[in-house]
């Protein structure tokens, strides 16, 4: 089996070449394998499928939108209007909060009217025509910047003076984006752009221009550029589009995620996969991103590579184990609430037989700098006051102090008093290994370590605790009741001014690893 590979030689669409090696670049689905199959071929060639299968999963396979089609409607029509028009063009604005997928849909758009033209006129390309021109926009750009842009994009090879005047540039941008029958002109992150002078140069190109402004950025409506004077007659001037979250408790949001959903699921390509896993967990897979099709999509890529950076795996299968593992690694861009079978909120207990189907509330990846945020809060110590203690002026952020983990562990461990290694053993109870199974009616870092009660208010009626040991490595004096408070370490900082080191006065650890996990639930960062 010969699979061709997607080259790309351009990095950014803000060239003719890379905006039409963008368009072009539509690989299609590699031809269907069983897993067995796809074992028996060469490693260079396994390779080569991988590549095409993760090339047709993040540049080919798109799911329908209705703000697609209303866009592509309002375009059809300025387009068309536009030319006529002698003044007071009209244009478009995609406004969204970031990670909403402004830019893709602006580029499937520009997309089809490249296209488009380029089934009226096949010889496009040899006659210098160039229907589409892509700018995107850095903090605080001018409207300057913007024209000067504009005429790159369009004459790669001119020479622009340094002392070139706005006036004669925009004169410049106007004349090629007529000559060169540019239909749209996009300008990606407008909302960087700052002050009235952008505002007035957009207004100027649609008064002298044909071509079509399409604006994408966040809050476009609302921001210094576009809300005010100049930007605000903008504004005024552009149909704009908002794109939101999908609510499912319409019938239509539900309609239109569970669609999304069995698209992305009929299209996966695995070796012998058998769509429905996704389409089962539509409604997990809505809270794990929020309603966000951006956010779907990014999580179907994490699992697809999850599962094909696997070397051990023995099928490519899409398994519920497998999604919920991608949906905790994601949690700290998708904040994850998952619900049991009756409902309710999981609490700090996993109540399945299977290996952390869903992880419970207080899960937090932890961090030299939560762990030490946490001995803090324990100690009741100010962190401001540690964190000037184990930073620098040359290093001011406690993640940059020190040059990997174990160092940092090491330090904060010996700032607050704790032994050697127990960081580590809280990243690992804060973290189990997936691959175990927790008993019913256990707290996970108990019965990480084969340990297990029957009911956490025996324990606490009768104070006494049967573990054996602790997350911390110690067994307490006596026994506890799970009612009374975590006993902390407290800390004091020494009396030599700008030492920034610190020593323990007392240490006490919980009485059981329920106590700890309680304690993490209400403290952790």
């Amino acid at each position: 089996m010969i699979v061709e590979p997607l080259v790309l030689h351009h990095a950014r669409k803000t060239t003719l070449l890379g905006l039409r090696e963008a368009f072009s670049a539509l690989p299609p689905p590699p031809p269907a394998l069983s897993f067995p199959e796809y074992i028996a071929l060469p490693g260079d060639d396994r390779d080569a499928y991988d590549q095409a299968r993760d090339d047709f999963l993040r540049l080919t396979l798109r799911v329908p939108t209705p703000e697609q089609d209303i866009c592509a409607r309002i375009l059809a029509k300025l387009i068309s209007s536009n030319p006529r028009r002698k003044n007071s063009r009209r244009g478009l604005m995609i406004s969204a909060p970031m990670f909403y997928g402004k830019t893709e849909l602006a580029l499937l758009l520009s997309r089809s009217i490249e296209h488009a033209h380029a089934a009226r006129n096949p010889d496009y390309a040899d006659h210098g025509h160039v229907p589409v021109v892509w700018t995107e926009m850095t903090d605080h750009s001018t409207g300057k910047a913007l024209l000067a842009q504009i005429v790159e994009f369009l004459a790669p090879t001119i020479s622009l003076p340094q002392q070139i005047t706005t006036d004669r540039l925009r004169k410049l941008a106007v004349d090629l984006l007529h000559t060169h029958r540019t239909k749209l002109l996009v300008i990606d992150e407008a909302h960087k752009l700052g002050g009235a002078e952008p505002s007035s140069i957009i207004k100027a190109l649609q008064n002298e221009s044909s071509a079509t402004v399409v604006l994408v950025g966040i809050d476009l409506g609302g921001g210094k550029a576009f809300g005010s004077g100049d930007g605000l007659q903008v504004t005024m001037r552009c149909d704009t589009v908002a794109l939101r979250k999908v609510d499912i408790t319409t019938d239509e949001g539900s309609a239109l995620w569970r669609r999304w959903v069995a698209i992305f699921d009929r299209n996966l390509p695995l070796c012998g996969h058998t769509p429905g896993t996704l389409t089962r967990n539509a409604t997990a897979l809505h809270n794990a991103a929020g309603g966000q099709l951006a956010v779907l999509a990014m999580i179907v890529e994490r699992l697809v590579a999850a599962i094909l950076d696997d070397p051990a795996r023995r099928d490519e299968l899409v398994t519920r184990e497998r999604l919920f593992t991608v949906l905790d690694v994601l949690r700290h861009t998708t904040p994850v609430r998952h619900k049991d079978r009756t409902g309710r909120p999981r609490g700090s207990r996993v109540t399945d037989t299977r290996a952390w189907p869903i992880r419970p509330k207080w899960h937090r990846f932890e961090s030299p700098r939560s762990y030490a945020l946490r001995q803090c809060r324990a100690a009741g110590v100010p962190f401001d006051f540690v964190e000037r203690g184990l930073t620098a002026p040359a290093q001011p952020y406690i993640y940059r102090v020190w040059g990997d983990e174990v160092a940092a562990a090491a330090t904060v461990e010996a700032a607050a008093g704790r032994p050697s290694g127990h960081y580590q053993r809280l990243k690992r109870f804060a973290q189990p290994d997936p691959a175990l199974t927790y008993p019913n009616g256990s707290c996970a870092a108990c019965a990480q370590q084969g340990n297990m009660w029957s009911n956490s208010d025996t324990i606490a009626r009768t104070g006494v605790c049967a573990i054996p040991a602790n997350p911390c490595g110690q067994v307490p004096a006596r026994p506890r009741s799970h009612n009374q408070p975590f006993p902390t370490t407290s800390l004091r900082r020494r009396s030599s001014a700008g030492s920034g080191v610190w020593s323990p006065r007392a240490a006490s650890t919980p009485a059981c690893t329920l106590e700890r996990e309680r304690w993490c639930a209400t403290t952790r960062p």
